[in-house]
């Protein structure tokens, strides 16, 4: 986000530092619980943008792309991915990213990705003006299986083949053909002691085929259990006094069994809940009171009626991030609403093209640049906040 900073008394309030939030979240949609990384930021001297592409696999190839936004000058870019794991005594050494043909600004490198788990990537650039380090936040999760091609399938069914008939033909032969001197043809006994040693050997490889199968499916199998999946959650509204309130459960049984880690705060909150009404005609961004291990709940302010979409952030102790979501159905508008959290927040009303009004009166524009916005290609993300006056405003 673009903070600009004008002379005194043009500060936006509270409530127009969330209605900020709020109108980023309804100008903006985005695929949740996509396992790419966007970060943009210092690195020390250094402003760049940082793009983790997941592999989708693990152990997996993440490709890192390092972009240098304001002109080249960089002698080095190194990547290091840092795995948290309190026993790890030092990580790795870095490697260094390759700049990319023809763009002097863009580095690019590949870095292997071991262990499920919360990563950081550090990226630091050596250059003219020094030393800088950014850390990216990664989590290295599998997300699908890779299939085996046909035509890879029927190669190794040949080869199998092959050496399976190559096996028995040598085993038939040895019987056979081994203790005679050269040029002595086999009797019938030994022909008949060959096929009958070829037969053993036979069954005997379909055994080993056999135990090749079973332990191949039940490794597959363990990996089809690690893709990840988000915990099961559910979101239900209900009437307390008067007053709509909303429960989010987590109620996946290796939560409640204490199979995963717990949950930490993170800004000050353990669990940060957007609630989006279809068409994006109001937004709510809500800070649930834990009730116990599995529950949290927030009064809901005076939304319209219609179909919402529940997203619920949340952050484990381990430092894995992800986003549980559920819908909910308004009937009718909650009526008077009392705040669970003074940060709680929450904004109706016409979607507007690109820019919205707060609540004090100021304006904030999305600078798109002319740029058209294209499903699976980066693109920034700058906003601008003027005051009731049209003066540039100060973001607290």
């Amino acid at each position: 986000m673009v903070r600009e900073r004008p002379g005194p008394g043009q500060a936006v309030s509270l409530a127009g530092r969330i209605a900020s939030l709020a109108t980023m979240v309804v100008l903006l949609s985005a695929h949740v619980g996509s396992p790419d990384t966007y970060y943009e930021g210092q690195a020390g001297p250094y402003r760049v943008r940082v793009i983790v592409r997941s592999p989708g696999v693990v152990p997996g190839l993440a490709q890192i792309t390092v972009r240098l936004l304001e002109g080249g000058g960089a002698t080095t870019v190194t990547v290091l991915p840092v795995y948290w794991d309190p026993r790890v005594a030092a990580p790795p050494p870095p490697d260094t990213a390759r700049i990319v043909s023809g763009d002097s600004t863009l580095y690019a490198a590949a870095l292997w990705l071991m262990t499920s788990g919360s990563y950081s990537v550090q990226v630091t650039v050596t250059g003219p003006s020094g030393r800088g380090t950014a850390v990216v936040p990664v989590q290295a999760i599998a997300t699908r299986r890779l299939e085996l091609q046909k035509p890879v399938a029927a190669g190794l069914a040949a080869f199998g083949a092959f050496l399976f008939f190559g096996a028995l033909t040598i085993i038939a032969a040895a019987v056979r053909e081994a203790p005679l001197a050269p040029g002595v043809e086999p009797d019938r006994g030994r022909v008949w002691r060959s096929r009958i040693a070829s037969g053993v050997g036979g069954v005997m490889l379909l055994g080993v085929v056999l135990g090749g199968w079973t332990w191949w499916n039940a490794v597959d199998s363990g990996f089809a259990r690690q893709i990840y999946q988000p915990l099961a959650s559910t979101a239900a509204v209900r009437m307390d006094a008067g007053r709509a309130m909303l429960r989010f459960s987590i109620v996946d049984s290796a939560w409640r069994q204490h199979r995963v880690t717990p949950l930490i705060p993170d800004h000050g909150h353990l669990v940060h809940l957007f609630v989006v009404r279809e068409g994006l005609g109001a937004f709510a961004h809500l800070h649930p009171v834990l009730v116990d291990s599995s529950n949290f709940d927030s009064a809901l302010p005076p939304l319209p009626p219609g179909r919402y979409r529940v997203y619920a952030d949340v952050t484990r102790e381990s430092g894995f991030a992800e986003t549980l979501s559920d819908t909910i159905t308004l009937a009718s508008p909650a009526g008077a609403w009392r705040m669970s959290d003074p940060d709680d927040a929450w904004w109706s009303g016409e979607r507007g093209a690109g820019s919205g009004t707060l609540a004090d009166g100021s304006r904030m524009s999305w600078e798109t640049g002319g740029a058209t916005l294209r499903a699976g290609q980066e693109a920034p993300l700058r906003f601008t906040v003027s005051a009731p006056d049209g003066r540039p405003a100060a973001l607290e």
